[in-house]
């Protein structure tokens, strides 16, 4: 700009605007990267008494992949080689074939192949360009590790909840609905009574939205009334919550989708306990399900906080099963009550939060 101060002729203020002019023109047009507001749908099948159901999608793609390049853009090395575990087969091998070069242009090769459909490629590529990508890569056995993983023969696969881009003008619980349908065949009803849905914010500078929406089966018995779309999706299947967090949620790319889903586990399960604790008298089968409910609400849906507060009050019980003299039959009861109901109100207190504000770790 020209200082205020200074008013020359009229032809020197047109020659520093048509300066000015010129080199604004000259920069090179970067378009923002686009806006995504994405819409999934966590389908939960509450229908059986002792169990919890959700529905998951195994899709065709994989973030992990683009994860690592990130990595080895900013010399992250040691997360590169925890993220190799994470790849395909097909992505072994392309890893295997690029890092054996010593040539930097095929490594941008590399990362623009991986990246040319990403929204925020231009800044992901100034990044590569201007760490020592090479380097990073010679300096970690990548190259060996892929190679030890591609012969165990075992890749992962990794699944989520239905979802994707919500349409214009669209509410997100009907984009919910609609690409639970599509990617599962599977007709659901959107359950804004139980206030359990979240807006999450994701992607360079948070910019993207991402609308959890919790649904049921519309109509039971729970069967698909029409074909999925088999390009994106390989298939659709119902597990236990259990079997979802412990085996098939596991894209280290993505803790949203598991995190949420313990969130609304917490909900439930914290009903279904409700409902059989009062229950007398108590049966070996009810019993054995108290028993159960427990071991899933200490072992898949306490923070790192709270696992330590557990962890100091069976400490606490175990000094008091060796006291001397002994603790009577009943103390000891008594504390083992007191200690189920910590884990209790810690489940109803997790179900009221947001996913995030439970489950996020503190930095």
């Amino acid at each position: 700009g020209i200082n205020a101060e200074y008013m020359g002729t009229p032809s020197e203020c047109l020659f520093f605007f048509g300066y000015a002019v010129t080199e604004f023109m000259a920069r090179p047009y970067n378009p923002p990267p686009k806006i995504r507001s994405t819409a999934c749908a966590c389908v939960i099948d509450d229908s059986q008494d002792h169990d919890l159901f959700v529905l998951l999608v195994l899709k065709r793609h994989s973030a992990a992949y683009r994860a690592l390049l990130d990595d080895l853009s900013n010399k992250r090395g040691e997360q590169a080689i925890n993220r190799l575990s994470h790849l395909t087969k097909s992505e072994l091998e392309e890893t295997i074939k690029y890092t054996q070069t010593n040539d930097e242009n095929d490594l941008d090769i590399w990362h623009t192949t991986v990246f040319q459909d990403n929204a925020s490629f231009i800044n992901r590529k100034k990044n590569w360009s201007a760490s020592n990508a090479l380097a990073a890569i010679k300096q970690s056995p990548i190259t060996e590790k892929c190679t030890q993983l591609l012969k165990s023969n075992q890749f992962p696969i990794y699944w989520e909840f239905p979802g994707g881009d919500i349409n214009r003008n669209e509410e997100p619980s009907h984009a919910a609905v609609r690409e639970a349908l599509e990617e599962s065949g599977y007709q659901v009803r959107h359950a804004p009574q139980y206030g359990l849905d979240e807006i999450h914010k994701w992607g360079p500078r948070d910019r993207n939205t991402g609308h959890m929406i919790l649904c049921f089966p519309n109509g039971y018995p729970v069967k698909p009334t029409a074909a999925w779309d088999k390009v994106e999706v390989q298939r659709a299947e119902w597990v236990s919550v259990e079997v979802a967090l412990n085996e098939r949620m596991r894209d280290p790319t993505n803790d949203d989708f598991p995190n949420y889903l313990r969130k609304v586990t917490c909900y439930f399960i914290h009903r279904k306990f409700a409902r059989y604790v009062i229950i007398q008298p108590v049966t070996p089968i009810i019993h054995q399900l108290l028993e159960k409910y427990r071991i899933m609400m200490e072992s898949l849906l306490l923070n790192s906080e709270q696992k330590q507060k557990l962890e100091e009050q069976n400490k606490l019980y175990n000094e008091l099963k060796t006291k001397e003299p002994p603790a009577t039959p009943q103390e000891r009861e008594q504390f083992k009550q007191t200690i189920l109901q910590l884990v209790v109100d810690f489940i109803q207190n997790n179900s009221r939060k947001t996913s995030k504000e439970v489950y996020y770790k503190r930095s």
